[in-house]
């Protein structure tokens, strides 16, 4: 009995530590770890590519499941932004584009307020995003 309880035991550590990495940051991380709480901190997540996000990812760079879109049904036009109240920590960031492309930063410190923008990397200034112009000739 002494030489199975051990092993069980180390199992349920590995197991529980998969779930909980050491950095404190649910695994995976989904919308009901959203909170505010006086140690939450705020994350803004601004788009700013010429294309909607359909889903936001956070998560711990020690779990290997990103678990549930932030964005529940939602979806994040061009030009908008939302808030998220999250544990401050180091997280790895997954964007899936409704196109299906999808984008990915790794150990993003939030440990403060703050914003990340999305897309800006691709702005020209003066420009604008790409519109469809239908011209018709009577």
């Amino acid at each position: 009995m002494r030489n199975l309880l051990l092993p069980t035991l180390l199992l349920c550590c590995a197991a529980l530590s998969a779930c909980r990495p050491d950095d404190g940051i649910p695994c995976p991380f989904g919308p009901d770890d959203l909170r505010a709480s006086p140690a939450a901190v705020t994350f803004r997540f601004e788009n700013q590519a010429c294309t909607t996000v359909c889903q936001v990812f956070l998560g711990s760079p020690s779990c290997d499941d990103w678990g549930i879109t932030l964005l529940g049904e939602d979806t994040l036009p061009h030009g908008s932004f939302i808030d998220f109240q999250i544990p401050p920590g180091t997280y790895d960031l997954l964007i899936v584009e409704c196109s299906e492309e999808t984008y990915q930063m790794t150990d993003l410190d939030l440990s403060e307020d703050g914003t990340w923008t999305f897309g800006l990397e691709e702005a020209v200034p003066g420009t604008a995003c790409p519109a469809a112009l239908t011209v018709v000739n009577q």
